[in-house]
C-alpha cells in the first residue's frame, strides 16, 4: 500500500491487491481517498483451495465497492472486472526500461555460451508453467541448454518436483535466486526466453526479456498476448507438444529469432514506458485529490 501526503496529511491511499484493497470502506470513513490497482485476477490462482478463492473474491468486491477510483496493468483484467462487476478500470500498466547489452562474464562459469541456452527467469510456482518448459526440452534432441533461473519460499515440493522433471540432464541448469549482473547477462545472451505461465496479470519478467531485445515465446493467455503484441511467438497454453514444437523451429533459424527482438525493444518504449505511465499516475492522483 502507498500513501500520497500532504502537508502532513494522507491524501491517496494507493492500494495493490484485494488485502490492502479489504480496508478501503474504513478508510473512507476517515476521509481518505482510495485508488485500487489490480496485478492479476488473485482469487484465479491455482495456489488457492476452494475456500481461499471464495475469501479472496469476497475481498475483491469489497476492494471494488470501497475505492473511489481504480486501475489495472492490463485491458484484460480492465475488461474482466467491467464485465463482472461493472466497474470500470483506468488502464495503468507496470513500465519497463530500454536495457544495454552485457557480455557474458559470469554466466561463462555456469556452462553457458552466448546465443546457445534457452531462458526461464521467474519465480518457481506452479501457475509460472516451467513444469511445461522442462517436460517439452527433455524432449528436443539439442545442445542447448535450458537454465531455469528463480526461486520461490514454500514451493519445496514444486522446486523438487522440477528436479525430478530434469532428472540427470546436464543440459538443464537451476543456478537459483539470481540478480544483479549476473541476471543481466542471462536476459543478454539468451537464444530465447520462454514464459510458460498459466496466468499473468503482467509479467515483469517478460517486459525484462522484452527490453534486452529478446526472442520471447510465451503461452497464449490474454494477458502474454496482449504484452508481446507482434514482438514475439505463442504457443497454446499449458500444451507441452506445441511448446516444444515452436521451441525446435526457433532454434532452427536464427533469423527467425532475430526478426523479433528490434520489435519487442521499441514495444517496451512505445507501451510500457515509464514517463508515460508517471504521467498517468500524477493524472490520476491529482483528478482523485481535486475531486474533495
Amino acid at each position: 500500500m502507498q500513501i500520497i501526503a500532504k502537508g502532513g496529511e494522507y491524501d491517496i491511499l494507493h492500494c495493490h491487491s484485494v488485502a490492502a484493497g479489504a480496508f478501503a470502506p474504513f478508510l473512507r470513513l476517515k476521509g481518505y481517498r482510495c485508488i485500487l490497482q489490480m496485478h492479476g485476477i488473485e482469487w484465479q490462482r491455482n495456489r488457492w483451495n476452494f475456500v481461499g478463492k471464495n475469501v479472496l473474491k469476497l475481498l475483491e468486491r469489497v476492494s471494488l465497492m470501497g475505492s473511489h477510483a481504480h486501475t489495472a496493468v492490463s485491458n484484460t483484467q480492465c475488461d474482466y472486472y467491467k464485465e463482472t462487476h461493472g466497474i470500470p478500470m483506468r488502464y495503468i500498466p507496470t513500465g519497463a526500461e530500454i536495457k544495454p547489452h552485457h557480455e557474458a562474464l559470469e554466466i561463462l562459469s555456469m556452462g553457458l555460451e552466448p546465443r546457445r541456452y534457452i531462458l526461464f527467469a521467474s519465480r518457481l510456482v506452479r501457475e509460472k508453467g516451467a513444469h511445461y518448459l522442462i517436460a517439452a526440452f527433455r524432449q528436443m534432441a539439442t545442445d542447448y541448454k535450458l537454465v531455469i533461473a528463480g526461486d520461490a519460499k514454500g514451493e519445496e515440493v514444486y522446486k523438487q518436483e522440477l528436479q525430478t522433471l530434469a532428472g540427470n540432464d546436464p543440459r538443464i541448469l537451476f543456478p537459483g535466486f539470481v540478480e544483479g549482473r549476473a541476471l543481466q547477462e542471462l536476459f543478454s545472451n539468451a537464444a530465447v526466453y520462454v514464459q510458460p505461465s498459466e496466468i499473468e496479470g503482467l509479467s515483469i519478467a517478460l517486459l525484462e526479456a522484452m527490453s534486452y531485445g529478446n526472442c520471447c515465446l510465451v503461452s497464449d493467455i490474454p494477458e502474454n498476448r496482449e504484452a508481446i503484441g507482434d514482438a514475439g511467438f505463442t504457443f497454446q497454453n499449458t500444451n507441452v507438444d506445441d511448446l516444444r514444437e515452436k521451441l525446435v523451429k526457433l532454434l532452427d533459424s536464427e533469423k527467425l529469432r532475430n526478426s523479433v527482438g528490434d520489435k519487442a525493444r521499441l514495444r517496451v518504449k512505445e507501451c510500457y514506458n515509464w514517463d508515460n505511465i508517471t504521467a498517468e499516475f500524477e493524472d490520476m492522483y491529482l483528478s482523485l485529490v481535486a475531486q474533495n
